[in-house]
């Protein structure tokens, strides 16, 4: 069993980075533009047009992370990776309101969680910090601290994770499974 979620954990990355990379297209072409213009205007043009072009950027990259959620849904459900490229099909039960709110809900139990253990990231964090300048202050080089905990953390955020990622997909799909 581990082995076919592995398999649907790699296959969810090739289709997100597909489905991003016209969107990252996009933003460096537009960041492109913009330092154009302000090479041509002067440096201030810059600034402006990017904050001006933010709220597309965010939009587009909200937009993205939506769409790609229901193709990955669509490559479990068939079991076939080109079944979440199949814009119609997947745009079509995307765009449900059942979709939506199996979507919001996955959101939702996502920032919980974030807000939950927040405290325990921050902890972590503090720790290391107090280490690093502990060992730092005794002579000893910083980034053994810093490696030690990040040994630790890595693992620790995986673990704590998982359950969190299983609920948000089970919510999605159950939401996909009844757009029918």
């Amino acid at each position: 069993q581990w082995g076919l979620y592995f398999k649907w954990g790699f296959f969810d990355l090739v289709i997100k980075i597909v489905y991003v990379v016209p969107v990252f297209l996009f933003i460096m072409l537009a960041v492109l533009c913009a330092v154009v213009l302000g090479v041509t205007r002067g440096g201030v043009s810059v600034v402006i047009a990017l904050f001006a072009l933010l709220p597309l950027f965010l939009l587009l990259v909200f937009f993205v992370g939506y769409l790609g959620s229901a193709a990955t849904m669509a490559f479990v459900e068939t079991g076939r990776l080109g079944s979440a490229f199949e814009f119609g099909r997947v745009s079509r039960r995307a765009f449900s309101s059942t979709f939506a709110m199996g979507w919001l809900q996955a959101v939702v139990v996502g920032m919980a969680y974030g807000v939950i253990l927040m405290p325990f990231i921050l902890l972590v964090a503090a720790l290391q910090a107090v280490a690093g300048l502990a060992l730092s202050a005794a002579g000893g080089p910083r980034i053994v601290a810093d490696l030690g905990f990040a040994l630790i953390r890595i693992p620790l955020f995986a673990i704590i994770s998982y359950p969190v990622a299983i609920t948000q997909m089970t919510l999605m799909g159950e939401a996909y499974k009844k757009t029918r």
